[in-house]
């Protein structure tokens, strides 16, 4: 087999570092999320093809479940990188965090259900709020995600539970 060719595209793209892998990831998932955004500005004020933007919606979710499972599985992060990378217990949380605050911006126009995009995000947050470190310099995150839970239970229309979980927070 012929040596492929140095001036092919992806000639000059350097490779990640392993440690820099989930800043990658969660750079290319906003960069879907914003193109996801243009994409349903323009739909809105032209023909209803709405395909674009959740397409793109989708996408990001996928980018940010693919750090979520480098988070949980050192299996495949030597499979893929060639060692056990350092992804901290904040990483998880804070990928966790904006898997929900994605599904709560965009479940209800990806589904026409309400209720499947809301249980997936209430099951994220709780995940994220059981892998966050309990440390002071991690109180900024904990309380993002409350924030964002209390979000989902007032959505809900369940105000009870989320000024339970405010005064739990305190």
């Amino acid at each position: 087999m012929a040596p492929v060719a140095a001036d092919n595209a992806y000639s000059g793209v350097q490779p990640v570092a392993p440690k820099q892998v989930h800043t990658t990831v969660w750079a290319l998932a906003e960069s879907h999320f914003r193109q996801a955004q243009q994409l349903y500005k323009t739909s809105r004020t032209t023909t209803p093809t709405d395909g674009g933007w959740k397409a793109s919606v989708m996408a990001g979710l996928t980018c940010l479940y693919s750090v979520v499972r480098l988070c949980e599985s050192p299996k495949d992060q030597v499979k893929y990188f060639g060692q056990v990378l350092v992804l901290d217990a904040d990483t998880e949380a804070k990928t966790r965090l904006r898997i929900a605050q994605v599904l709560g911006d965009w479940g209800e126009g990806l589904s026409n259900r309400d209720d499947d995009f809301d249980d997936e995000e209430e099951r994220q947050l709780k995940r994220a709020l059981m892998s966050v470190p309990n440390a002071d310099r991690y109180t900024e995150t904990k309380y993002a995600i409350i924030a964002t839970h209390c979000r989902l239970l007032l959505r809900r229309g369940e105000r009870g539970w989320a000024e339970q979980r405010i005064k739990s927070a305190f």
